[in-house]
């Protein structure tokens, strides 16, 4: 089993989705009402925009729009999320319910009582803290008590808890420790917001103008964090069932240095190819692509030897290489085990990067057809609905390709 499955498997159930896609969308093009709606006029608006633009500058337009999408997610979802009622939610729900009752739950059944017992400071010093409040003689004690509040439960907690899971996740079986990965991550968004307060100080890169400034790099890598902590189980789960490995290697060198170098790797590509579109000059985004995928490379490698060297001892050059390029050490054959997809995630941005490119040509060469045979500019839904199907048949023919 060399894990060429897997992927087949993914073209096809790609596959399926995007033809179940195709369908929806030639449905709406056929009841369409007289008020189109939003999502209508927003199709509209795609198709309008790859129709007009021309060739030369259709992977600068889809290249910009990807760039723009991941930089307000970080910025809505991450930088600002203490503007929306999500992480006063989640910080709530986690630190006054979710997890006081996990560690009192955990003492009755006579685990270590350490949790617990921050709980119960916590909860002491707050009632104090909202008694004594209002009182400038104790300016001393509520500063205390604010700073120890902060500490225990934005930083201590947290990481204790992440610890805890974590290390269990590491010795249990990958389907399990997968699903509770997702279910973990919001501890490790909460110490990444946390860190991102302290980059918030002046002469912490605030004030530095462009993305390239100290304060935007370190917001963009913490933000990158919580995703990378479940890609990093994602990836040792399709190693284990791309080739049947019953126990992947897991360590907690292994979990750190792929989430450094998976939100590295994402903080290089967006600032590379957010250079390569403000240069004016005719090649710089080609340029800031293989720069890219460059910088992808030596994170990959890099991640390769410190993670797996140990375990690949004695490790080379060739072995490196054959392993990133999705074959066994030796290099007799294909093999996508779980050391391929772990060390590749520094190129998930990029390669999504080259999808947008290439489904934009795609997309253009579908208005090219359209425009001709109606002589009108292509109706949204109904060319949507035929971009889908002709994507549809392309994994399809993916598929079958890998399997034959």
């Amino acid at each position: 089993m060399n894990g060429l499955w897997l992927v087949a498997a993914g073209l096809k159930a790609a596959g399926f989705i995007l033809a179940f896609a195709s369908i929806m969308l030639i449905a709406l093009q056929i009841g369409q009402r007289r008020d189109p709606g939003p999502f209508h006029r927003w199709l509209d608006g795609v198709w309008h925009a790859i129709a007009t633009t021309a060739w030369c500058a259709l992977a600068r337009l889809a290249t910009g729009r990807l760039v723009d999408a991941t930089s307000r997610a970080a910025t809505i979802g991450f930088e600002r999320a203490d503007r929306g009622p999500f992480l006063d939610t989640l910080f709530i729900g986690l630190m006054f319910i979710v997890l006081p009752l996990l560690a009192f739950l955990n003492v009755a059944v006579g685990g270590r009582p350490n949790l617990a017992l921050a709980f119960v400071a916590v909860f002491v010093v707050f009632a104090v803290f909202n008694l004594t409040a209002e009182c400038r003689v104790l300016d001393p004690f509520n500063r205390a008590a604010s700073l120890f509040l902060c500490f225990t439960l934005y930083i201590f907690v947290p990481a204790y808890v992440l610890r805890a899971f974590a290390d269990r996740m590491l010795h249990e079986s990958i389907g399990h420790a997968f699903f509770e990965s997702v279910l973990v991550a919001p501890l490790v968004f909460i110490l990444a917001y946390s860190a991102m307060t302290f980059v918030e100080r002046p002469g912490a890169g605030g004030g530095t103008p462009g993305p390239l400034g100290i304060k935007a790099t370190a917001h963009a890598f913490l933000a990158a964090l919580p995703v990378s902590f479940v890609l990093v189980f994602a990836a040792l789960l399709a190693g284990h069932l791309a080739v049947a490995e019953i126990n992947p290697i897991r360590s907690w060198k292994l979990l750190i240095s792929a989430m450094v170098a998976a939100a590295t790797g994402f903080v290089a590509t967006r600032a590379l190819l957010a250079a390569g579109l403000r240069s004016t000059r005719s090649m710089a985004l080609a340029a800031a692509c293989v720069a890219s995928l460059v910088a992808a490379a030596g994170l990959s490698a890099a991640l390769m030897v410190f993670a797996y060297g140990p375990a690949l001892s004695p490790l080379n050059l060739g072995e490196v290489l054959n392993v990133l390029a999705g074959r066994s050490r030796d290099g007799a054959g294909p093999y996508l085990g779980s050391k391929f997809w772990v060390t590749h995630l520094p190129f998930l941005p990029m390669l999504a990067v080259i999808a947008a490119i290439g489904g934009a040509w795609l997309a253009k060469v579908l208005v090219i057809a359209v425009a001709r045979r109606t002589d009108e500019p292509p109706r949204p839904y109904m060319t949507s609905g035929i971009y889908c199907a002709a994507l549809a048949v392309l994994a399809a023919v993916g598929a079958v390709w890998l399997e034959g």
